[in-house]
């Protein structure tokens, strides 16, 4: 089944009412006024709640119409008053034929996938939420609703034997299309098209996933200009299969013909869609927004009702589920798999209603039945490599008796779904009955002592070497993830160790082949999704497991990862049934098929089902006729009708600003006068407020807001616009006082003359945000906070010198620190000595930390506050109305969007404005020098922006000890050796990096530390040698193969090389991959979604922090001039705190898990050395260390580049050293 959907609600007077508790639209009647409808409203008491609702649901979400629900409603004995007043409570009042709708008359639609689109071409789509933001623009020959009945879309009719459209031997089926259709560019559509789209579908090397639905056609001809028949291979039941539904979208010839085949996803038609439906892709960030314009050549001169259709994507469900349940922000949110009691919860705030509809799909867990930790022919989890245990029948039979599928349905999932033993459950009739849900501990457990699997002396199976240790993954989901503890529980009960792994949700639905995250290349062993139903013939559904074609079927890198086959499960019993069941045309025999097929399937355990769910959507009710999903074959999201909300709402709730909403109501014929009656903006004095809506687009999307805890810089700067510090340093070094004061001095008698402490005074009635005064206790509290072990603090390194802070009055703080340092200026100065409040974090030093809620609801003594946060996705500020300065902030509001990347949130300021800041380009310079002609903002640059480098892991990411890998325990097979890190380095082209890529935003260095400039080595060199790296390699023992890769002692070299996702940077891996290929290293090539491998999420394998790769690359930025915190990345004087690991929630610092005695005497000695050129000395010699021994391999010294909209002014927020949103509360808009 699948999850909700939402919206709004709002009570007529005598009318049927949502009441708490709110399932699917309606779950309760209660009594409306007027007396007379008292005794039918009794009668509706004392019916089946869930008939009721199911009816009424389907006529608010347009799956029934007026009359249908009438007559249904009808049939359950209500009277005719009970049922208008239903129709009126429901929204479902009749046609007013004196009022017909106006093509864009309703303003914006906002949709919320908290499922991020990826690709708009729905034949290449992996996810549903790619078919949902295609079918926007591209439409079937049919649809299908909840009831199965057909409808036409671009058909003229229902095929029929009676209309001669379905023949008799059931070999064809001939459509008629409907004449005068147009593609949104003006072109006709016809039957060519049609054919067309067959034809790229089909294509072996198109890669196209939904091959399946089309397996069975023999070939599509054109008839004529408006005819087309599909001849089938045998004779089969299905016909309506192709070209049905969201699998039947048709795609136009004239824009894709040239990309039939291997060259199908460099298609512009994937990123820019256009259709003959309502809509066409007007921009499209992938995994973030896609927005639609109104396609002016679709048929129907009434429709679609909005201007406008906003696709966003990021977040999760939760926060999806409340942007339409509580805060109205969306008009509908899609798929809400969130807990029961959550949903019930905030239906309460009234601005919206949910919907269920049984049929979704069911959660499941896939069994790999390949090795996911062997790589054969460039690729793991392959057909070639079964894997070590779960190709054993017995063991994923044990499997399944150890989940307890009836916790998981009553405690998570309540009226979201049931739990089920098969994975077909609609429709109802091929449900099996043959299967039995079994939750037997002590069975599973005598299977799998039958089979010979043993208890060591862990508790953990094994038999042959082979430990029953499975990796668990799953997307980001918080009831996914109470959905995996509880499979681990009894997964631990048996003998099976289970390590759970999450992935963002936009990645592990993605359609990118290069993305070794997403589900189709299944590198783990077990992987749980919703597996959803797209036709009432199961043909699709139950090709997951089919294997005819192993080439077209099975999903691996010859297919683009296409293939539906996920688990490469081969079974030549399952193939003939299927095969069977696609031409047997008795419906009985033919239903048989596939309830034998599921039997198998389950019998098996290939797939494990948990819980038959129920579409779960939401909107806001004020959209009466804005049509829900369809569950059936449609898909997708109907959006032809719908009511808007007014130009000034949206200028009220910073969609518009307030210049563009004074041209919008001018274009309207508005007079100078009636403009001037909205609420005015005083230009000047400053004041508070007035400013609007502040938009900053973070392509690299924060995820906590506590910044002691982060581990990305988007963490940082989104935290710094809450909390603050003492001091701040700008671009040219200088101190500034924040929360101090002044900046302490030798003459103010601030700084003690033998270094050994520091004494700052604070500024004098300042509050935190709730109103409570800042003391010098705060800032007592922040060091007992960042410095207690167990809390796992990442600005660890900038206090380890620190001995004590004292409070010497309310107003007063002295810092001790262990030794005399030159250095008194980094802790709390900048965005690592931000001061957190005591009073809201007490409680939650050591190991509670992450569990506060200021992580996640931060508030602090800056100009703002946070309202709402969305982690991985949107940040939302109010202004702090106890901030110090009264005529400070400008803005009324700051919105942090994350999400994207750098290109698009390049191109969102200046190209076409929509934001007003975006942080961190690094996008290619011709295209940054392209974008700045579109006249709309600036760059700002400033030096030191960090280095771009490659750090080298010098342990084992594939050896698990203590339950975790990359360890200390397990050094790396052969990157532990220096010739083999040295060898690399010098197989980097550097500048051809700098140049092609970078141009004026970064050079190429062999370098980690440039910043301040007095600072760099000038003992380095950038070397690119390939002969001289052969060489090193052959000396030190490395020969090559007979497949050209180098290996020693049975150790191939072989790595996986992992960065965030930006175009730029695989640019980047694709020169480094050359030059490393020409060595005799076999290299993968892995890209995070960057706010998972930015993340700093302790349950995330994904994140830089773990570093569950051989390499990766990221650019490690400057917090300081002094670098002791930039530097401490390679220090392990305390591993148990500096280094990364499952104890400290991966916080520690050194993430290559170098352990130097002579780097730490060396970086020990800088932190207590006061004389200023013997102190610059120690540092550089701890670079050329580094560089030497190849530990990190620095590429490009970048600079900080970001974009503001020329109608910003952000004053000298730019520094290598602090947040650029360090003087946000200075920021104002110039025009």
């Amino acid at each position: 089944m699948m999850p909700p959907v939402i919206g709004r609600v709002r009570p007529t007077n005598g009318g049927l009412r949502q009441a708490e508790g709110v399932h699917g639209g309606i779950s309760k009647l209660s009594c409306p006024s007027p007396r007379p409808l008292a005794e039918d409203c009794r009668r509706g008491e004392r019916m089946r709640r869930d008939q009721v609702h199911e009816i009424v649901t389907l006529g608010m979400t347009g799956r029934l119409s007026r009359r249908e629900v009438i007559a249904r409603l009808a049939l359950l004995g209500l009277s005719s008053s009970a049922i208008a007043s239903a129709l009126a409570g429901a929204g479902l009042q009749p046609a007013r034929a004196a009022a017909p709708g106006r093509r864009g008359e309703s303003g914006v639609l906002k949709v919320l996938y908290w499922q991020a689109p990826t690709i708009v071409n729905p034949h290449l789509s992996t996810g549903t939420k790619d078919y949902h933001a295609s079918h926007l623009c591209t439409e079937p020959l049919l649809t299908l609703d909840a009831a199965g009945v057909f409808t036409p879309v671009l058909a003229a009719e229902v095929p029929s034997r009676a209309n001669g459209g379905v023949a008799a031997d059931g070999r064809s089926v001939t459509y008629k299309l409907k004449p005068g259709v147009k593609w949104a560019d003006g072109q006709p559509f016809t039957a060519d098209d049609v054919v067309f789209t067959y034809q790229f579908v089909a294509n072996k090397e198109t890669g196209a996933i939904t091959l399946n639905t089309y397996i069975d056609v023999e070939k599509v001809e054109a008839l004529g200009p408006y005819a087309v028949k599909i001849t089938f291979k045998t004779p089969t039941p299905a016909w309506f299969v192709p070209f049905v539904g969201e699998n039947g979208q048709i795609i136009p010839r004239h824009a894709l013909e040239a990309y039939v085949g291997a060259n199908a996803r460099n298609a512009p038609f994937n990123l820019k869609s256009f259709g003959t439906g309502p809509y066409k892709v007007e921009s499209f960030r992938p995994g973030d927004l896609v927005i639609y314009s109104i396609n002016d050549n679709y048929r129907d001169p009434t429709k679609p009702a909005f201007q406008q259709v906003q696709i966003k994507g990021g977040g999760d469900a939760v926060s999806a589920a409340r942007a339409v349940l509580e805060t109205g922000e969306y008009d509908y949110a899609w798929n809400l798999q969130v807990e029961w009691p959550v949903l019930q919860a905030m239906t309460r705030a009234g601005k919206g209603v949910v919907f269920t509809e049984r049929g979704s799909g069911v959660e499941q867990i896939f069994c790999n039945q390949t090795d996911p930790n062997k790589e054969i022919d460039g690729q793991r989890s392959s057909v070639k490599a079964p894997h070590p245990f779960l190709t054993d029948i017995k063991v994923r039979q044990a499997l399944s008796m150890a989940v307890d599928r009836e916790t998981m349905a009553t405690q998570l999932y309540g009226q979201e779904g049931d739990a089920t033993s098969n994975i077909l459950t609609t429709p109802a009739r091929l449900a099996s009955k043959n299967t039995k849900m079994v939750f037997d501990i002590a069975k599973a457990n005598q299977l799998l002592d039958v089979a010979g699997w043993q208890r060591g002396p862990d508790g953990i199976r094994q038999k042959g070497g082979v430990k029953l240790q499975a990796t668990y993954v799953t997307s980001v989901n918080s009831l996914r993830q109470k959905e995996q503890q509880i499979v681990k529980d009894g997964f631990a009960k048996i003998g099976v160790a289970a390590t759970l792994q999450s992935v963002d949700a936009g990645v592990f639905f993605s359609s990118s082949p290069g993305n070794n995250d997403t589900y189709a290349h299944f590198y783990r062993d077990l992987e749980m999704f919703t597996q959803t139903f797209s036709s009432p013939f199961p043909s699709q559904y139950m090709a997951r497991h089919y294997s005819g074609d192993p080439a077209r079927n099975l999903a691996q890198k010859e297919n683009n990862w296409a293939g539906y086959n996920i688990t490469r499960w081969v079974n030549k019993e399952y193939n003939q049934l299927f095969d069977q069941a696609q031409s047997e045309l008795d419906p009985k025999k033919n239903d048989a098929l596939w309830i034998k097929m599921n039997d198998i399937v389950v019998g098996q355990a290939v797939s494990i089902p948990l819980i038959d769910r129920r579409f779960v959507s939401q909107r806001d009710p004020e959209h009466r006729r804005l049509e829900a999903q369809s569950v059936g074959a449609g898909g997708g999201l109907p959006v032809g009708d719908g009511e808007g909300r007014g130009i000034i709402g949206r200028e009220t709730n910073g969609w518009l600003s307030r210049r563009e909403v004074l041209v919008r109501l001018a274009a309207l014929g508005l007079s100078s006068r009636a403009l001037a009656s909205g609420p005015a903006r005083a230009a000047a004095p400053p004041k508070r407020g007035g400013s609007g809506v502040l938009k900053l687009l973070y392509w690299q999307a924060p995820t906590i807001l506590n910044a002691h805890l982060a581990f990305g810089v988007k963490d940082f700067h989104a935290s710094h616009v809450v909390t603050e510090p003492l001091l701040t340093v700008d671009a040219a070094g200088k101190f500034r006082p924040v929360l101090a004061a002044e900046v302490p001095t030798r003459a103010n008698g601030g700084l003690a003359a033998d270094g050994r402490s520091v004494t700052y005074r604070l500024k004098q009635g300042v509050k935190w945000a709730d109103g409570r005064p800042f003391t010098a206790d705060d800032v007592a509290f922040t060091f007992q906070f960042v410095s207690h072990k167990e809390t796992g603090a990442i600005t660890y390194a900038s206090y380890q010198n620190v001995r004590t802070v004292e409070p010497l009055d309310p107003y007063i703080v002295r810092i001790t620190f262990e030794h005399p340092t030159p250095a008194w200026y980094v802790p709390f100065v900048g965005s690592n000595g931000q001061i957190l409040p005591r009073h809201a974090l007490d409680p939650y030093i050591g190991t509670n930390s992450r569990n506060a809620p200021f992580n996640i609801k931060a508030f602090g003594t800056g100009p703002y506050t946070v309202e709402t946060f969305r982690p991985g996705d949107l940040v939302v500020y109010s202004v702090n109305e106890y901030y110090r300065d009264p005529a400070k902030p400008a803005f009324d509001r700051v919105q942090l969007k994350g999400g994207g990347d750098a290109v698009s949130a390049a191109r969102a300021v200046l190209e076409t404005g929509e934001y007003d800041y975006a942080w961190n380009l690094q996008v290619e310079w011709p295209i940054l020098e392209q974008m700045l002609r579109g006249g709309k903002g600036d760059l700002l640059t400033v030096g030191g922006g960090g280095v771009e480098q490659i750090w080298v892991n010098q342990t084992d990411p594939n050896r698990e000890v203590d339950g975790q890998r990359s360890s200390l325990k397990a050094p790396h097979p052969f990157l532990a050796d220096p010739k083999v890190r040295q060898a690399i380095g010098l197989a980097i082209d550097r500048e051809t990096i700098a140049k092609q890529l970078y141009g004026p935003t970064g050079d190429a260095t062999p370098n980690i530390l440039t910043t301040p400039t007095r600072l760099t080595s000038k003992t380095t060199k950038a070397a690119f040698d390939i002969a001289g790296a052969n060489r090193l390699l052959d000396e030190a023992g490395w020969q090559r193969g007979p497949d050209g890769i180098r290996s020693k002692g049975g150790v191939r070299m072989q790595v996986t090389y992992a960065t965030s996702v930006n175009t730029l940077r695989q640019k980047e891996q694709e020169v480094v991959k050359a030059g490393w290929t020409q060595l005799g290293i076999a290299v993968t090539l892995r890209a995070v979604d960057a706010s998972v491998y930015f993340g700093s999420m302790p349950g995330n394998n994904d994140t830089l922090a773990h570093f569950y790769t051989d390499v990766e690359m990221h650019t490690q930025s400057y917090s300081s001039p002094f670098p002791a915190s930039y530097m401490a990345r390679y220090y392990s004087g305390d591993p148990a705190k500096d280094i990364p690991q499952r104890e400290n929630n991966w916080s520690g610092q050194n993430i290559c898990r170098y352990v130097d005695t002579a780097y730490n005497a060396l970086y020990d000695r800088a932190l207590a050395e006061l004389d200023p050129q013997k102190n610059d000395a120690l540092w550089i010699k701890m670079n050329d260390l580094i560089v030497a021994q190849g530990v990190s391999l620095p590429i490009i010294d970048r600079k900080e580049v970001s974009a503001r909209a020329k109608t910003l002014d952000t004053g000298p927020n730019m520094t290598p050293f602090d947040s650029q949103t360090w003087n946000i509360a200075d920021w104002r808009r110039t025009g």
